[in-house]
């Protein structure tokens, strides 16, 4: 049911009490924060040449990542939002529907953590492609929170900021060192890739530095790329909700993109 005038949704929402939101890149872009695939979105603007990328995707490639991280985090820090970011009126919206009683749950294809930031509690909050509040290390698993207190998530935003990879403090002793002539850790040198013509890019920027007896591992976000294994707990949730949903709301997203893509399909036929 294609409902647009702010009217229409208000008086369809008085009659459901268990209302299932997709949101999309749409709800987020009145903030400031550009989508990815439009005319003005972040990979059109992307400076591959500058990055070392073949592709605008390959900045979220697992196995770019894995191979060197530097190009990522230089340009990482577009893709963290600000404290000074405040949520559209369309996050505020949704949590209406949740103090109204009537939102079972947010799915979010946005990986911002505005939804959150908009007052919604996290339990109501799934997000299909995850999410920059948390990142884990590549070597032990440790995960550390973006915002907050503590040396751990001082280290990582400043990481992000400086557009250098942030590594993994966890007191273990172990974990690969990497360290240049002069004591300053780097990643190495990606090597040229088979689908590659063009050679490979300069040297990447250096790391955070090295501790002794911590664990030194690369940090990743806590979120879906692409060659990695989308997150089993959206299905697990989605199954969950199927059985008491009794409408869908979606906005700012044309569900073309798994998982999401497919609920329209998968929610009962009387679900409206």
């Amino acid at each position: 049911m294609p409902l647009t005038a702010p009217k229409d949704i208000n008086e369809l929402i008085e009659n459901f009490n268990n209302i299932v939101v997709v949101a999309g890149a749409g709800l987020s872009v009145s903030c400031g924060i550009p989508d990815f695939r439009s005319p003005s979105g972040l990979y059109a603007n992307l400076s591959c040449s500058s990055l070392g990328l073949t592709c605008p995707e390959d900045l979220f490639d697992l196995n770019f990542f894995n191979e060197d991280p530097s190009p990522f985090y230089k340009f990482s820090k577009e893709l963290y939002v600000g404290e000074e970011v405040r949520p559209s009126k369309g996050h505020e919206w949704i949590r209406g529907l949740e103090e109204k009683g009537k939102l079972l749950r947010c799915y979010t294809q946005n990986i911002d953590g505005l939804e959150i930031r908009a007052g919604l509690p996290p339990p109501l909050v799934v997000y299909a492609h995850g999410s920059l509040s948390t990142s884990s290390c590549t070597t032990c698993g440790n995960r550390v929170s973006y915002s907050g207190e503590g040396e751990e998530r001082s280290a990582l935003r400043a990481a992000v900021s400086g557009g250098v990879v942030p590594l993994c403090r966890r007191e273990t002793g172990g974990g690969k060192k990497i360290k240049t002539e002069k004591g300053t850790p780097k990643i190495p040198k990606r090597p040229l890739r088979s689908s590659s013509r063009e050679p490979p890019p300069p040297p990447p920027p250096t790391t955070t530095p090295v501790m002794q007896g911590r664990c030194n591992g690369v940090l990743k976000p806590c979120v879906t790329f692409f060659g990695e294994k989308l997150l089993g707990g959206v299905g697990k949730m989605l199954r969950k909700d199927k059985e008491k949903c009794d409408c869908l709301i979606v906005v700012g997203t044309s569900l073309s993109v798994a998982p999401m893509s497919g609920v329209m399909g998968y929610l009962d036929k009387a679900v409206k």
